[in-house]
C-alpha cells in the first residue's frame, strides 16, 4: 500500500514535524525524552509535544530490494553491503536536507529496518553503525526519530509478497517460531542499545500487520512489550493497527502498557488516494469531504479501546499521480487541518525517493528517473557493483536535483506549525 521501496537503491529521506511552531515547543538541541500522559505526548517538562513530519526509508541506507538477492541469491557478505548503504546516505542526506526541515517545522522522522530470518546475526555491526549515525543526525538537529521494522508480516504489497521467497513470513509460522522468536530479539537489541537516548520517540513494532486475526497481533505486541521493557522503561511504544482493519475495532493490545500510543495509517477513502477522482466528491452513495474526515477521526477517536490515548497518524498521503495537482492538494490540506485541531500527531508519505515520481514532496524528472532505475536495476541484479557506480551518479541523491512541489510544502509547513492553510 505505502511500502514503496521496492526500487530503492536510495533512501526515502523524509522528516517529521511539529505542531505549533518548532521554538514553542522543542528548545533547540534539547531534545527531552517523550511519554505519554492521559491522551497526550509530553516532554520530561510536561509540555504537549505534537509530532509531524516524514518517512524516510531505510536507515541503513540499503532497502531489502538491494539486500535480499545480494545477500540471500548471490550470498555477498552484509557487513560490505551496509558499509556501501553509509556511503550512499552521505549523499543522500545532508545539510540541505536539514535546512529544509528546518524550514518546514520538522520534528520526527520515521526510520525503517529490516533483519534477516535466515542468517544467525540479528543485526550487523555495519547496520547498526549506519542506524546509529542516521539517529544522531537527525537528533542533533532536533528532529526525533521513530524506528518502525519492515519487510515481516507486513501488507500485501508486491514487495511484501516477494520476502515469502526468503520465509519472511510471521504470521503463517506463529508464536514461538524462529522468525517470531528473532523479531523479539531483534527489538530487545534495539531498546538495549537506544534506552539512554534521548533522540528516540519512540518504537514502532512492525509497519502495517496483516494477521490473520486479532489475538495473534495482541500476543505479538505483548511479546515484544515485555522484551523492550526488560531494558528500556522510558519510550514510548507506537503499536500500529492492522492493515486490514480500516477502523479501530477491540485492539486488546491498546492496554497493554501505560507509556502506548496507537498508531494509524489513513489512506481512506482507497478509491480515491489510489486510483484519483474529484475530491471532495461522492462514491457509492458516500460524500467525501472535510466533514467525512473529521467524522472518521472522531469514531476513531471515542472508540473505547482508542479514548484517552494518543494518536499518531505515521502515515498518510495518496499513490496515484493524478492527485498531484489542487484536487490533491485540497485533500492534504482537509487532512492536516483535522489532525491539528483533533491534536493528531502525524506524518506524511513521504519525503523523497530517487526512484518514484508520485506523490512525494520532491520527485525526479523523467530523465533522472530512468536513469535511476536503470542504475538500480543492474546493482540489485549483480550486473554492476557498487564500487562501480561513480560520484557523479551518485549525486543524482542529492535533493537539490529534485522537483519540489512548492504547494504542497507550503501546506505541510502550514500543519507543522499549526497555521491553517
Amino acid at each position: 500500500m505505502k511500502n514503496i521501496l521496492l526500487f530503492c537503491v536510495l533512501l526515502v529521506i523524509a522528516f517529521t514535524n511539529c505542531h505549533k511552531t518548532t521554538e514553542q515547543l522543542i528548545p533547540l538541541n534539547n531534545l527531552t525524552y517523550l511519554k505519554v500522559r492521559e491522551d497526550k505526548i509530553v516532554d520530561e517538562n510536561g509540555n504537549e509535544i505534537l509530532l509531524h513530519g516524514f518517512n524516510i526509508g531505510d536507515g541503513s541506507g540499503v532497502s531489502g530490494d538491494w539486500y535480499y538477492p545480494t545477500v540471500y541469491q548471490r550470498g555477498e557478505n552484509p557487513n560490505v553491503l551496509f558499509g556501501y548503504g553509509q556511503d550512499l546516505l552521505t549523499y543522500s542526506r545532508n545539510e540541505d536536507d536539514i535546512n529544509i526541515m528546518k524550514n518546514m517545522g520538522v520534528n520526527i522522522v520515521r526510520l525503517w529496518f529490516t533483519i534477516d530470518k535466515l542468517n544467525d546475526t540479528l543485526l550487523f555491526e555495519k547496520q547498526l553503525e549506519s542506524f546509529d549515525k542516521t539517529i544522531d543526525f537527525y537528533g542533533k538537529n532536533n528532529i526525533y526519530v521513530m524506528p518502525v521494522l519492515y519487510d515481516v508480516g507486513e501488507n500485501d504489497n508486491p514487495a511484501c509478497r516477494s520476502r515469502r521467497e526468503f520465509n519472511l513470513n510471521l504470521w503463517e509460522e506463529g508464536r514461538g517460531s524462529a522468525i517470531w522468536n528473532k523479531v523479539i530479539e531483534t527489538w530487545g537489541i534495539i531498546a538495549q542499545r537506544y534506552k539512554d537516548n534521548p533522540y528516540i520517540a519512540g518504537y514502532d513494532f512492525i509497519n502495517e500487520p496483516k494477521t490473520p486475526n486479532q489475538e495473534i497481533l495482541c500476543d505479538f505486541y505483548a511479546d515484544i512489550i515485555g522484551e523492550i521493557r526488560t531494558y528500556d522503561q522510558k519510550h514510548i511504544v507506537f503499536p500500529e493497527t492492522d492493515v486490514l482493519q480500516y477502523r479501530v475495532y477491540d485492539k486488546q493490545w491498546t492496554n497493554l502498557d501505560d507509556n502506548l500510543a496507537v498508531n494509524y495509517h489513513f489512506y481512506q477513502p482507497w478509491w480515491f488516494t489510489k486510483y484519483g477522482g474529484q475530491y471532495p466528491g461522492e462514491h457509492d452513495g458516500i460524500t467525501y469531504n472535510r466533514q467525512w474526515i473529521e467524522d472518521y477521526f472522531s469514531n476513531i477517536l471515542n472508540h473505547n479501546d482508542i479514548k484517552g490515548k494518543p494518536l499518531m497518524v505515521s502515515e498518510f498521503g495518496f499513490l496515484s499521480e493524478s492527485l498531484h495537482g489542487d484536487n490533491g492538494a485540497r485533500f492534504i490540506e482537509d487532512e492536516v487541518n483535522t489532525f491539528n485541531e483533533k491534536n493528531i500527531s502525524y506524518m506524511y508519505y513521504g519525503y523523497k525517493n530517487a526512484q518514484v515520481d508520485k506523490y512525494l514532496l520532491f520527485i525526479n524528472n523523467q530523465d533522472v528517473l530512468q536513469e535511476m532505475l536503470n542504475l538500480s536495476g543492474m546493482l540489485f541484479r549483480g550486473e554492476i557493483e557498487y564500487t562501480d557506480i561513480t560520484t557523479e551518479q551518485k549525486n543524482l541523491y542529492q535533493t537539490k536535483i529534485f522537483y519540489k512541489n512548492s504547494y504542497w510544502e507550503s501546506i505541510l509547513k502550514d500543519g507543522f506549525t499549526g497555521r491553517k492553510h
